[in-house]
């Protein structure tokens, strides 16, 4: 299903979008670097960061006095605050691409992961200016993550508050204080370490955006340059709808799931041409047809446990490891699948080592105690539900 059109900017308009229209468009590539786990994917692009800021500008005092206002005194504080200028160190750098996906999660976690990608002129440039930026910031605001390297590419932390706000709203509220690292040409930031170590494994491992058969098809219809770009595949997607609605709005998703996945792939693109801009929406079509589960007969000789080998738990992998020493403080935690935390251990060269704690999803306290070398030792303690003791075991 493809549909095309045409539209006119309205005074009305959101001054972001507004900006946005008149500040012309820009050749697409982050795809070729985003992950193939890309559940949502929105591309923005303008001929010139400067230019789009002063277009912002004038945008802001015809639509909002008040918050023009806001946004000039903000702008101040910043650069007066670190002492730099947005323009000179963050602006100059820039190409004129910023792409922000929301992705299935990873290998470190099970929360959805964000990325925000911005293309830069000269890489070396960017990373000179960032550093710079960086050095600044550090004066006034202490940081306890230093930079680290995963695979030759340097995991850099800074508190940025206000930074992205102040120029694109709130689709980047999530990236106050991001974790960043370089790809090819692209600064690409995180607002969590273990989103950006996993977009670096699928980065080195090619699972990338570009190759996946529904974009590829999507993208044939549309052109490269682009204003605003919006592609959303369905199937990663959905899973991650929940924790964005209410219960209401929920269910009548769930009611009409079979048309929704009826459309696996869903994309839009607006080129902006000043006062007016073309929208285009493709929609792929395929009827949707629930999987059947087939019930697969177990050998109980299968599940017995070898006590000599190590579980998956314990055999951890390198980037795990890497993660829980580097950024975790050396503290394995897990969840239960709707977010609760299910359990502390203490790690280290990458095995289960020192205090243990095993929580209900009520958040109340279930067992106490100590590992060695993966093992459990001495004295461990456990709890009721209702957090009343109950039994103690002697390892």
């Amino acid at each position: 299903m493809e549909m095309k059109g045409y539209t006119l900017c309205k005074d009305t308009a959101d001054p972001y979008v507004a900006a946005l229209l008149n500040s012309g468009k820009h050749s697409m590539k982050a795809h070729e670097i985003l992950s193939g786990r890309t559940a949502l994917y929105t591309n923005i692009g303008f001929n010139n960061p400067v230019t789009f800021v002063k277009e912002l500008e004038e945008a802001l005092a015809v639509h909002d006095k008040q918050l023009h206002d806001t946004y000039k005194s903000s702008r101040k504080k910043i650069e007066g605050l670190f002492g730099i200028s947005l323009e000179e160190n963050f602006l100059s750098w820039m190409s004129g691409e910023f792409a922000v996906t929301q992705s299935e999660p990873g290998l470190l976690g099970r929360e959805p992961e964000l990325i925000l990608a911005i293309r830069a002129k000269n890489i070396k440039d960017a990373r000179k200016n960032m550093e710079f930026i960086e050095k600044k910031i550090r004066r006034r605001t202490p940081v306890k993550i230093k930079t680290v390297n995963y695979k030759d590419f340097d995991i850099n932390y800074v508190e940025m508050k206000g930074f992205f706000r102040l120029f694109f709203g709130k689709l980047f509220d999530k990236f106050e204080k991001p974790y960043y690292t370089y790809v090819d040409d692209y600064v690409v930031f995180s607002n969590k370490a273990a989103s950006l170590l996993s977009f670096v494994e699928d980065y080195e491992q090619k699972n990338l955006l570009k190759n996946n058969p529904g974009f590829k098809n999507a993208l044939s219809y549309l052109k490269s340059n682009s204003t605003i770009f919006l592609y959303t595949d369905i199937n990663k997607f959905y899973p991650l709808l929940k924790p964005m609605m209410n219960v209401a709005t929920w269910n009548e998703i769930e009611s009409n799931k079979d048309v929704l996945y009826s459309f696996p792939y869903w994309t839009m693109q607006v080129v902006g041409d000043g006062s007016s801009a073309s929208l285009q929406y493709v929609m792929d079509y395929k009827p949707y047809k629930p999987e059947e589960s087939v019930v697969v007969a177990s050998d109980e000789a299968d599940e017995e446990m070898n006590e000599d080998a190590e579980t998956e738990k314990e055999q951890m992998s390198e980037l795990k490891r890497f993660y829980i020493e580097k950024f975790q403080g050396n503290v394995l935690r897990e969840f239960y699948p709707e977010g609760a935390l299910k359990s502390e251990a203490e790690v280290k060269g990458g095995k289960r080592h020192g205090r243990y704690r095993e929580y209900y999803e009520n958040g109340k306290l279930k067992s106490r105690g100590k590992y060695s070398n993966n093992q459990p030792k001495g004295t461990w303690k456990y709890y009721s539900e209702e957090g009343k003791f109950e039994s103690k075991e002697k390892f």
